[in-house]
């Protein structure tokens, strides 16, 4: 059956749209040319342009000297470059459960940090292993701050406070964090934060590593020595003009009216569907994301369904889609592999209207009420979760 109506795009964690402040800025540069580390005037103007990028950045976290910011593609490689160096000088390494394969697989041996059932890490392991650490060498803990699968939001207030008790480093993917929660050195005044583009509005292709002074860094990708020998390879200024523009557009944006949609269509899958089980409902999360389970029904099921209902989900990290298999984060936080298996990531912007979470629950409804038959609750799940060890 055609899609009649416009689509509707509720996969945000994935990547957003460009938004309207970021494609002028772009617009407005396209005619430009040079190469910012040219010294003629075309390279100046470039530069001029990637500097202020730079201080838009420097300015919305607080950071007093911009050079400690580092542009790059993205956050896979600002997260490779901080687990890396650590790996190459023999470092402990401790990454939550929890994270984005591009920090969990970055490194060969790292040690997980265990989280409960909302996905929340154990202070307490947290403390008493770092407690046991070798402290002749490097220490590093990597959380992120925000989860994005579940949105689940990170004590990384606590945690610098553990890691810094044992004189470890802290790293904190910050993808998702950006612009969606006050963020700044001040409140979480960690050593390395990873951002990317195109989480905010911006181009693909395009981040920022925030690396404080006199920390460890080993740059990933050598050459002409750009960002002051910290990431060799002509610079993105396209990139970071769109970055700066869209990062001043959304650093003020106000979440509190999306988080009370997205309650609001939690409550109506529940009341409509008990057996349906939020993932984290009841920890501190960015009010755009919901984790969340349609019992009986296959998440791949889910997502072509609403994509024939012109409605984009996923089942979790774009960067797994097409995996059948449950999800690290959904494991780690103790979901059994059936129910993980029919979990899929909602994920809305700050422009998500009633209208549209009205038209997302119907969809989950009719999708629901289809794939079950009578709409009446199926089978419990078969507990296919692996056994612990002793």
């Amino acid at each position: 059956m055609p899609v009649k109506t416009a689509p509707l795009f509720f996969d945000y964690n994935a990547t957003a749209p460009l938004r309207p402040e970021a494609k002028q800025a772009l617009l407005d540069v396209l005619n430009e040319y040079g190469n910012a580390a040219s010294p003629h005037i075309f390279g100046r103007r470039m530069r001029q342009k990637l500097e202020e990028a730079r201080q838009v950045l420097a300015q919305t976290l607080g950071v007093t000297f911009p050079d400690e910011i580092v542009f790059n593609s993205g956050g896979t490689e600002g997260n490779n470059t901080v687990l890396k160096t650590f790996e190459n000088q023999g470092a402990s390494i401790l990454v939550s459960a929890v994270e984005h394969a591009c920090v969990r697989t970055a490194c060969n041996k790292t040690q997980h940090i265990p989280v409960d059932q909302n996905g929340i890490v154990d202070l307490h392991w947290l403390e008493e292993t770092l407690s046991l650490c070798d402290q002749s060498r490097p220490i590093l803990v990597s959380v992120m701050l925000v989860n994005n699968e579940t949105g689940v939001i990170q004590p990384l207030q606590e945690i610098i406070k553990i890691a810094k008790k044992y004189n470890a480093y802290v790293h904190s993917d910050a993808v998702q964090a950006l612009s969606r929660i006050p963020l700044t050195l001040d409140l979480y005044p960690a050593d390395y934060m990873t951002f990317s583009g195109h989480k905010i509005g911006g181009c693909t292709g395009f981040g920022a590593l925030y690396v404080k002074a006199k920390t460890p860094y080993t740059p990933l990708i050598l050459g002409g020595g750009q960002e002051k020998e910290k990431r060799s390879g002509t610079s993105n200024t396209f990139g970071a003009v769109a970055f700066g523009a869209a990062l001043k557009a959304a650093r003020d944006q106000n979440w509190s009216n999306l988080e009370n949609l997205r309650n609001d269509l939690e409550k109506n899958i529940l009341d409509f569907c008990p057996h349906a089980t939020i993932w984290a409902q009841k920890a501190p999360r960015v009010a755009n994301t919901l984790s969340i389970r349609m019992p009986g029904v296959p998440n791949m099921t889910q997502l072509m369904a609403f994509d024939i209902e012109g409605i984009a989900v996923s089942a979790g990290s774009a960067c797994s889609s097409g995996k059948i298999s449950p999800s690290p984060v959904l494991t780690a936080m103790r979901v059994i592999p059936a129910k993980a298996l029919e979990t899929i990531r909602i994920s809305m912007g700050p422009e998500t209207t009633q209208k549209e979470i009205n038209r997302f629950f119907t969809a989950w409804k009719s999708i629901y009420e289809r794939a079950t038959k009578t709409g009446a609750p199926p089978p419990p799940a078969l507990n296919l979760h692996p056994k612990k060890r002793a």
